[in-house]
Parts: structure tokens; sequence; C-alpha cells
């Protein structure tokens, strides 16, 4: 009995309403975020002289993961919609094709990375010190590609337990395996042994899960609809990656050492921010994509969705801009300068939480086809850039606390630009129901 209730527990946590998977993908997140947030914490108290070097490989990591992304939006939004369909092969076509791209692609990318990573111009400007930890980026590289094939088809079919079950075993080898090598020696080339653990793990076992559509030879289906998807995706995903981590690399190519490793800091803490409300959007996006393809109207899905999120991402925005001078001598005690670092994690805390907001409005462009936030994205990261050269060329030094607010002021733009985008673009649906 005490089996089928659980059974029963869990069907009703994967149904089709908000609250239950965003329920689940919440706990995964809060035990898979901590982990993550240990994780930094260990590293900037056990490497505090190379955590610049550390987050800047990350940063790249996830920049150039950004294909995996958008294989996995793809991957959800097929698997909703052929399952909406009842054409299970279809789903397995699908995924047997985009596995042996991914894993083709993976490779290559690595190989490429790591090779241009251990350049002398790259690794004097990025100031990267470590040649394993570069060869290590490269199979970091191949299994984050690999990765979305079964973490996006479990999103897909709804199973959100199974989801965030890898999701956050990912982290928790990450923190165990990365903060034993960094223990035991290995410094930074640990700390990247430990992301590759987890993400690899986390791949395995989501393909495991799905295993059933995997092997099967499926039925081909049309591919330039997938691809028409897929673009955009890319595009999103990569303008939201580079907003969220390219700050990091401006900070190792524009300031000294100690100035890059207490920004570096302040930046990966601001982003606890994302955390959370990354679980509701894991929720909101394969909900909203089939609430389309069945002609339903997925804007009550948004604003529950939007409604969820902020509630958890000014929870924790509050706490950096009230007591940020208490959370790092808590966390980071005497590493870094805390009245230098406090008012960056105050600024960055605020810019995470627009970025936030403006990354639920993408996800549900890219779920109803609707690319309009995906542009608006995409103008935010010509904004970033283009204020740092613009200050660059006219001669003016930047400093870390003028970098945090480049960056709200960004993040600001983003979350306006496309609350005004969707406000309008509902105004016109109405107009033309109305005709």
């Amino acid at each position: 009995d005490g089996h089928l209730m659980s059974g029963g527990f869990l069907k009703k946590l994967d149904s089709d309403s908000i609250s239950g998977p965003a329920f689940i993908l919440i706990i995964a997140t809060i035990a898979g975020g901590g982990c993550n947030f240990l994780f930094q914490i260990g590293m900037q108290n056990a490497i505090p002289n190379q955590i610049s070097e550390l987050n800047t490989l990350l940063s790249i990591l996830y920049i150039i993961s950004v294909p995996a992304g958008a294989v996995q939006s793809v991957v959800v939004k097929f698997v909703s919609k052929y399952r909406a369909e009842n054409q299970d092969e279809a789903i397995s076509w699908v995924m047997r094709r985009t596995f042996i791209l991914v894993a083709g692609l993976g490779a290559a990318i690595g190989i490429i990375a790591s090779f241009i990573l251990c350049t002398d111009t790259i690794r004097t400007a990025l100031k990267l010190t470590s040649t394993t930890a570069i060869i290590l980026i490269g199979v970091a590289i191949f299994f984050s590609l690999l990765q979305p094939v079964g973490s996006g088809a479990l999103q897909g079919f709804q199973q959100f337990t199974k989801y965030g079950t890898q999701s956050m075993l990912n982290y928790v080898l990450k923190l165990v395996v990365g903060m034993g090598a960094v223990l035991v020696g290995y410094g930074v080339a640990g700390a990247i042994g430990g992301v590759i653990a987890g993400i690899a793990f986390a791949s395995i076992l989501s393909l495991f899960f799905v295993r059933d559509y995997l092997f099967k030879k499926g039925k081909r289906v049309e591919i330039d609809y997938i691809w028409h998807s897929t673009l955009p995706s890319m595009i999103g995903m990569l303008c939201y990656t580079v907003l969220t981590n390219v700050d990091i690399i401006f900070g190792a190519l524009l300031f000294d050492k100690d100035p890059a490793n207490y920004y570096t800091s302040a930046s990966t803490l601001a982003k606890v921010a994302l955390f959370l409300p990354t679980a509701v959007v894991g929720a909101m996006y394969p909900k909203i994509a089939r609430a389309y393809e069945e002609g339903r109207d997925p804007t009550p899905i948004l604003r529950r969705s939007l409604l969820m999120m902020l509630i958890l991402s000014v929870s924790v925005c509050l706490v950096y801009v009230i007591a940020p001078e208490f959370i790092l001598n808590v966390l980071v005690h005497d590493v870094y300068p805390v009245a230098e670092t406090a008012p960056l994690m105050r600024t960055l805390s605020i810019s995470m939480l627009f970025i936030g907001v403006a990354n639920i409005f993408m996800y549900y462009g890219l779920a109803v086809n609707a690319h309009s936030h995906i542009a608006i994205m995409g103008l935010s990261v010509i904004m970033l850039i283009a204020s740092i050269a613009i200050l660059l060329m006219l001669g003016i030094v930047i400093t870390p606390y003028m970098l945090s607010e480049i960056m709200i002021g960004v993040g600001i733009f983003n979350a306006a630009l496309c609350a005004i985008t969707l406000r309008l673009s509902r105004r016109r649906v109405k107009r033309v129901t109305l005709r």
C-alpha cells in the first residue's frame, strides 16, 4: 500500500499542473544548487588565488556548450509534440539522430577548444596556468553536449522526478569529487575533474532512463522543421549564457589578479538568484510547449511561473542586498576584501534577478515560436559589449564596481523590454480576435 501511495503521489506531482513539477524541480534544484554553491564556497576557501582561473574556464565551458541548451530545448519541444500526437516512433528517430549528431559535435568542439585555449596568446590574456585543466575542459564540453539528449527527453515526457534526480546527482558528484581532488592537491584541474564526473554521470543516467526510445530505429520525420526550431534556441541560449558568464571573462581580461578574484567571487555568489528560478523554467517550458501544440492558451502557465520565479528570486536578492557583509563573513571569511566585494554582490544579485525574469520570457517565446524575446536577449548582449568597448575607447578605466553597474543596467533593459513586448503582442492578438 505504501508503495502504491508513493507511486500515486509521484504521478500526481508529474501531472499537468505547474505547481507539482515545479515543486519537484525546486527540491532537486535546492539540493543540486546547494551542492553547486558549496562547491564554489569550498573552492573560494581552498584555492582563493585560482578562483578567477577556475571560473574563467567554467564560463568558457558554459558559453561553448551553448548548443547543449539548444539541443535540450529542441528535444523537449519535439518530444512534447510527438507525445501529444502518440507518435513514439518519431520520438525515437529524433532522439537517435540527435544523439549521433551531438556526440560527434561534442568531440570536435572539445578538441578545438582545448587546442585554442592552450595557445600562448589566449593563456596569457586569460591568465590560465593549468594545461591539464584546459584539456579537461574539452572532455567536459563533450559530455555537456551529450547530456541534453536524455535530460531533454525526460522533460518532454514530463518525468520530472527522474529529471530532477539526474540533475541533482550531477551537482552532488561535482562537489564530492571536485572538493576531494582539490584537497588532495590537484588544484584547478581537480575542480574541473569534479565538473566532468557530475556531467558524465548525469548524461549516462538520463540516457539510461530513456533507453527504450534511444535503442529503437524509429520513424523518420521532417528535419527542416526541427532545424527551424534549433537555430532560434541556440541563439537564445547563447545570448543568455553570455549575459550570465561573460562578465567573469571580462574581469579576467580587464582587472589585475586580486580584483579579478574578488569580482569572480561576487559574481558567482550572486548567481544564486538564478538557481531556483531555473527549476521553474524547467517545469514551465514543456508545459507551455504542449499547451501551444494542443491549441490551448499558455498565458496562465506563464503568469504562475513568473509569480513563482519572482517569489524565489526576490527572496534571495533581498538577503544579498540587506546583508552582503554578513554573507561574505560567514562563507568566505577573510578571503576577499569585504569593503570591495560586498557592493559587487549587492549590485550583481539585482542584475541576476532581472536577467532571470528575461529568461522566463525567452523560454516562453521558444515554446510558442515567438522569437522577439530572443532578439531582445541579443540586443542586451550587444548593449553589454558595446558599453565596455565605448568606455575603453574613451580611455576610461573600468573598475569591478563599474562592470557590476553595467550588468544591472543591461539586466533592467532586458527584462523591461521583454515585458513590454509581451504586453504589446497580447494586445495585437486581442484586437485580431475582436475583428
